[in-house]
């Protein structure tokens, strides 16, 4: 059998070119899309910031990151045809950057007012035996503080955001009072009125309010939500 070499050759030379006129396309056809990662790291802080509000604390940042974004989607589409999203990119980059000034301020300042809010509640939690929620609340702030120091921007934004929501369940305005299981002094509505309205004798303004859960004043059970009613 005789080999042509010419042919085998020709043949070689049209494959390369084949594999170079689609490595090109390929090329060429990646240049048209958006540099992914950093557009979805930069869209991600930017709904974050919207999420918790953190123009309230660094509006500035957070109007310039946005404006960074804009101009990175502006570039992708006027540049569709070009193979070079380097601009784009950069833009990305920038938003990113500078929402992470933006959450680092906005997390740094709602991380402070939960603890406020921890402190005010911390009477009251322990007046309504709600000390189990406001112990709940404190683990949470904390994994919130830890998270945020390591720049976890939305499990820190998530812990702190569940400590508020804890810290709600324990009222100010509309006080309650959690039923306890103490043999040696039974929790009733003489000692509640006594604790919270200063006069036992005013037990029944706590049982015109909560007739609804108690059926027989003489009878409450633990884990009954009393409400006491303001002097």
């Amino acid at each position: 059998m005789t080999l042509n070499l010419n042919n085998l050759t020709q043949a070689k030379l049209y494959v390369m070119m084949f594999i170079m006129i689609t490595s090109s396309l390929f090329l060429s056809n990646c240049g048209t899309l958006a540099p992914l990662r950093e557009r979805d790291l930069a869209a991600a802080n930017l709904a974050l910031a919207t999420e918790m509000e953190a123009s309230q604390y660094a509006e500035a940042e957070v109007t310039s990151a946005e404006t960074y974004f804009s101009s990175g989607e502006d570039l992708i589409v006027r540049e569709k045809k070009s193979p070079d999203n380097s601009k784009a990119k950069a833009n990305y980059i920038d938003s990113k950057e500078v929402s992470d000034t933006a959450l680092l301020t906005a997390l740094t300042a709602l991380v402070a007012e939960t603890d406020t809010i921890i402190e005010t509640k911390r009477p009251i939690a322990v007046k309504v035996n709600l000390e189990d929620i406001l112990q709940e609340a404190e683990a949470a702030q904390e994994t919130a503080k830890t998270t945020l120091a390591e720049v976890l921007f939305p499990d820190s934004y998530a812990a702190t955001k569940k400590a508020r929501e804890l810290l709600d369940q324990i009222l100010e305005d509309d006080q309650y009072y959690i039923v306890i299981l103490n043999e040696e002094r039974r929790d009733c509505l003489w000692r509640i009125a006594e604790k919270f309205l200063a006069d036992p004798k005013l037990w029944e303004k706590i049982y015109a309010v909560n007739k609804e859960l108690i059926a027989n004043p003489d009878l409450i059970y633990p884990g009954q939500r009393i409400l006491i009613p303001k002097e």
